[in-house]
């Protein structure tokens, strides 16, 4: 009888631990590869501070996450391979745990269409106030390099 209430046991917390773990392969989305990028989305249950890991051979880059279930952009920027993404809590001090992770293989023809995406430190839209006045002051400049020159001297001219 003991043996069978232990094995219940054992069963439940091996079944507990399962489904505690079971959804946070889907924290990582990699279905917008194509366009050089990962999206990850978590809500945490506590305070803890999260940080997202880019490892790409010996190069590795870390961005700050939120935790409140917002869904952020992040670039796999160092070109084609395969990429180790992971979403990393804070355990004190400098130590961290992995809350999820996973290996992205990117293949892009055109590796510059990493840098055309909105991510976690460059949020733009087509609405946004950047962007509006770009096309305002662009709008009859036909040119590439007039278009640079003009938003060039802008800069210069605006900016200190």
């Amino acid at each position: 009888m003991i043996k069978r209430i232990l094995s219940l046991v054992l069963l439940t917390v091996m079944l507990a631990g399962s489904f505690a773990f079971a959804d946070t392969t889907s924290v990582i989305d990699d279905s917008e590869k194509d366009a050089g990028i990962v999206k990850i989305t978590y809500t945490s249950t506590s305070s803890e501070k999260l940080k997202v890991l880019v490892l790409y051979g010996d190069k590795k880059i870390s961005y700050p996450y939120p935790g409140d279930g917002t869904t952020v952009a992040y670039p796999l920027q160092y070109g084609n391979g395969t990429y180790k993404v992971g979403l990393l809590k804070n355990l004190g001090d400098n130590r961290y745990a992995y809350v999820s992770q996973k290996d992205v293989t990117l293949n892009l023809t055109d590796p510059n269409v990493v840098y055309l995406n909105s991510i976690q430190n460059i949020n733009w839209d087509e609405n946004s106030e950047a962007v509006v006045f770009g096309e305002e002051l662009l709008q009859d400049e036909i040119d590439a390099t007039e278009n640079v020159t003009t938003l060039y001297n802008v800069l210069v001219e605006q900016m200190s």
